[in-house]
């Protein structure tokens, strides 16, 4: 068996070697700083422990392999780092994502070591850190340049001892505050000591922000006469907004590590009027459509409209607004409608190309069907202004699940339209998410209707009804003739919403996909009603604000398995302030918009479900359907699905298609579903359309 530290040892090299072949394919690694460099130079009140593990988990979740957790320095010189050990022991480390933290001195290891005695895993990498110039170091280390290398390398020989990776640091390599510009050499020299005391990387930082591309150019052609350029990463403040530019000459010029900031958080304590570091979001977005690729967990990338979302996230928590130029270009695009907004600025960069991706924009509508139905109806709509669309463009109708609204289809919306711009196939000329009477938007337009004899039970044939309005034009408030257009119904969860059999005038579909379909015989929906609807009352609908919800959800049940981006749309979209008719005398706080009550009346319908399940055989061969099933059989038993398929459907050959999302269970995970949506949406129908 092999000792553990030669074990971590070995899994290092491995690591090591795993840097050197995205270099050669052009592939981008980022060290995330902001939770350490970013944070450190915060003023005013101490941020805490539990914002900063929040604030790594979220870059985590995101794609991001590589951060800064903290450092072990004193908190008199630095305070905001101040609890470094409780961030480490309070975020969730992800398998396959590293999180360093910096070591100062030979105090710093000792306590961190005192940390690794009880928790070996915590961490398993450091940084270390000097400055190509003596001033820089006398202000930041009261030593030169020569005496901090000379005590930094029992550092990084104990940490190596110890199992650890070293990532080294070299500060002011353009310009220093305190003695103006920097001989390059002296960069060269410091480098190439950092690497010799066994340090795997260096990064080299322009520290002051006041670097110019040309300057960053010559100073790398002068470190990389001594240093293999794979060695190296780039490290840029935006003091003079030159980070971005020197970030893209650093790559040209071979390196494949760039260090950047959420939110462009950061400065240096020890460099006077230095502002952030470049901001992740800009990296990321400077690079689309170019030959660089970023890597991410998992064989991935780094979500952008994850890390926008982050940046804003910290940002507001820090009380100033983002210092990204991608955030600001977004302000008015958070939350609800920051998908939309970056598959915009994404697939900008390929109009000619795809022309349906020109300008992707979206809007809120409200339908008022009466008094040919008694409910409003919410809506929204994604769609591509003025774009010419042959007669073959498909019109997708989403309906959502029970509990949820229509802005949860977005990440899959937005995965859908990754994977049609990517690969082609048929084209869409808009999009609608349609909310249920008692969901999301239209259940507080509803609030008063509601409680006059739907507070029982919600049978799902409203959902039904409500959508055959919708699209039949019969009421005010959406101008478009759906039964001209070519449509998709895309169903997710329960009962019959899109077997509008019955209802008239009758609506021609091209298809109808079913994702997770629900309708089964009486002997299993009888148990399954009773249970939910119990649930639905008794669960927790209160929370203090937005914020608190989502981290309490985020840390609980099923809500902590679900997609962040789901989770983020559920809260922000599904969550209403209060009082309401429910709860009169509460002013602060938030709560559900489909209340307890209603959620647990569309449990209790179980008229829609049997139905649904009589009438799936005669409508599977009238209409072509695609049905999609989680491959885990975790909320829908597995015997329903093989009942519908065997003795409803009567075989997988009657459907369109049919296919499970591998690794998903009964909420499958967005961007698995929007595969299968995009696979069945492509599967040749001959033309068939049905009348519903």
């Amino acid at each position: 068996m092999l000792s553990s530290t030669r074990f971590r040892s070995w899994r290092i090299s491995r690591r090591t070697l795993g840097t050197l072949a995205p270099f050669a394919k052009n592939v981008v690694n980022i060290v995330e700083v902001g939770a350490r460099d970013g944070l450190q130079n915060e003023k005013g009140a101490i941020i805490p422990v539990e914002t900063k593990v929040e604030l790594i988990n979220r870059l985590a979740r995101a794609g991001v392999t590589n951060l800064e957790a903290g450092s072990f320095v004193s908190p008199k010189w630095v305070p905001q780092m101040g609890g470094t050990a409780d961030v480490l022991k309070g975020i969730d480390h992800l398998p396959g994502v590293h999180y360093s933290v910096l070591i100062p001195n030979q105090r710093g290891l000792d306590d961190l070591f005192a940390l690794l005695d009880g928790q070996p895993t915590i961490t398993d990498e450091i940084s270390i850190f000097t400055a190509a110039t003596d001033a820089f170091n006398q202000a930041n280390l009261n030593c030169t340049t020569a005496e901090s290398l000379k005590k930094l390398v029992p550092v990084a020989q104990a940490a190596q001892d110890r199992g650890l990776r070293v990532r080294g640091y070299v500060s002011v390599v353009i310009a220093c505050p305190y003695s103006g510009r920097v001989d390059y050499k002296r960069v060269r020299e410091v480098a190439k000591e950092l690497l010799d005391m066994g340090c795997y990387e260096v990064s080299l930082g322009d520290t002051v922000g006041k670097g110019r591309p040309h300057e960053v150019a010559e100073m790398l052609e002068e470190v990389k006469r001594d240093v293999r350029v794979e060695k190296l990463a780039g490290h840029f403040h935006d003091t003079y907004g030159t980070a971005v530019a020197n970030v893209l000459t650093a790559l040209e010029h071979g390196v494949r590590t760039i260090d950047s900031s959420v939110g462009g958080l950061g400065g240096c304590p020890y460099s006077p009027g230095a502002t952030g570091n470049v901001a992740t979001e800009d990296v990321l977005y400077a690079l689309l459509g170019s030959k660089y690729r970023v890597a991410g967990s998992n064989g991935g990338t780094i979500g952008l409209e994850d890390i926008v979302d982050i940046g804003w996230w910290i940002s507001e928590k820090l009380g100033r607004p983002s210092a990204s130029r991608v955030v600001g270009r977004l302000h008015d695009c958070r939350y609800l409608h920051l998908h939309v907004a970056l598959s915009e600025i994404r697939f900008i960069l390929l109009v000619g190309r795809y022309p349906m991706f020109q300008k992707l924009v979206s809007k809120s509508y409200v339908y008022d069907p009466r008094p040919n139905y008694p409910l409003l109806i919410t809506a929204k709509r994604y769609w591509i202004p003025d774009a010419s669309y042959d007669n073959d463009a498909l019109t997708l109708i989403f309906a959502h699940g029970t509990g949820f609204h229509k802005e949860n289809w977005e990440p899959t919306i937005d995965d859908l339209q990754e994977l049609l711009l990517r690969r082609g196939g048929v084209r869409v000329r808009e999009i609608w998410s349609i909310d249920a009477p008692n969901h999301g938007d239209a259940a507080i337009l509803n609030e008063n209707t509601l409680s006059w004899g739907y507070e029982n039970i919600f049978q799902w044939e409203e959902y039904a009804r409500s959508i055959h309005s919708f699209l039949s034009g019969f009421g005010t408030g959406v101008d478009v003739d759906f039964k001209s257009r070519n449509l998709v119904g895309i169903v997710q969860h329960r009962r019959r919403r899109m077997l509008t059999v019955g209802y008239y005038p009758q609506i021609k579909f091209h298809s109808v996909i079913f994702c997770e379909l629900m309708c089964m015989p009486r002997e299993y929906t009888g148990p399954a009603g009773n249970m939910l609807s119990s649930g639905a009352e008794k669960r927790r609908d209160t929370w203090p604000s937005k914020e608190e919800a989502y981290k309490i959800m985020k840390s609980r049940g099923v809500w902590s398995t679900w997609d962040d981006r789901v989770l983020r749309l559920f809260i922000e979209c599904g969550l209403r302030g209060l009082p309401t008719l429910d709860y009169p005398s509460k002013t602060v706080g938030v709560t559900l918009k489909c209340s307890r009550a209603q959620e647990a009346a569309c449990y209790r319908d179980g008229t829609g479900s049997t139905r649904g399940y009589r009438l799936l055989g005669s409508f599977v061969r009238n209409v072509p359907t695609h049905l999609i099933y989680g491959a885990i059989d975790d909320y829908l038993p597995a015997a329903v699905k093989t009942d519908i398929i065997d003795n409803v459907v009567r075989g997988v050959e009657n459907l369109a298609s049919f296919s499970r999302v591998e690794g998903a269970g009964h909420l499958v995970n967005p961007r698995g579903l929007a595969q299968k949506i995009y696979d069945a949406l492509n599967t040749p129908l001959g033309g068939i359309g049905a009348k519903l």
